[in-house]
């Protein structure tokens, strides 16, 4: 009879200890779920705030792409004005081909390569004794035409005029070739005009003067 009751008892003292196992089980199982769940979330929060914050900074315009819009809307800055900046003697010489009339002239260019200019025409931009400089010649090798302003500085209008007369000497003596040209450029004209000295070698000289004169005026 006792031995029945303690084996009974045995028994059930076995049958709790599994379900108390078991009950563990499940609430650690439980407990992982709720773990893995949370960490999710987390994730889930982590991304979304990342992905905010990446939405939020491509909305915001960097400075410099602000700078850059309103240096694009801008209007551009033509190279003809731009030039014209540079040298303040160039609407002097747009004046006299305007009072000439371009039927009378043949196509001139500003020559802006200073080597060409001290080797071929004798004049250094660079003088010390030169404020500005301009020369506008005919690329055309058959026709010989020039227009030449320098502005000089303060007292040395003089040494600017021997310069442009070294010019026309060597226009006389070396470059003219055709009979038209050498005409041209014995009767081309080197002159003064306050700080300005200029020298025109043209069949229309005489006109240019006249034209040159009133321009610089307006200067």
């Amino acid at each position: 009879m006792n031995f029945k009751k303690i084996i009974a008892a045995a028994a059930s003292l076995a049958i709790c200890g599994a379900m108390m196992t078991a009950c563990g089980t499940s609430n650690n199982a439980d407990t992982t779920e709720t773990s893995a769940e949370t960490t999710t979330v987390s994730e889930t929060t982590t991304v979304s705030e990342t992905e905010s914050e990446t939405e939020a900074s491509e909305e915001t315009v960097p400075a410099d792409s602000e700078t850059e819009s309103e240096t694009e809307g801008e209007a551009p800055i033509h190279e003809e004005d731009a030039e014209a900046e540079k040298n303040p003697l160039k609407p002097a010489v747009e004046a006299v081909i305007n009072a000439v009339g371009q039927d009378n002239l043949p196509f001139l260019e500003e020559l802006t390569e200073t080597e060409f200019m001290k080797e071929f025409y004798l004049i250094d931009p660079d003088d010390e004794n030169f404020e500005n400089v301009i020369v506008y010649y005919c690329p055309m090798n058959a026709t010989m035409c020039e227009i030449i302003i320098i502005e000089a500085k303060d007292g040395q209008v003089d040494a600017a005029k021997e310069t442009l007369e070294a010019r026309k000497k060597k226009a006389m003596e070396q470059d003219a070739f055709y009979p038209a040209d050498v005409e041209n450029a014995e009767a081309s004209i080197v002159g003064t005009q306050g700080n300005y000295a200029y020298f025109l070698l043209s069949s229309s000289a005489a006109d240019m003067e006249t034209a040159l004169k009133d321009a610089l005026n307006a200067l």
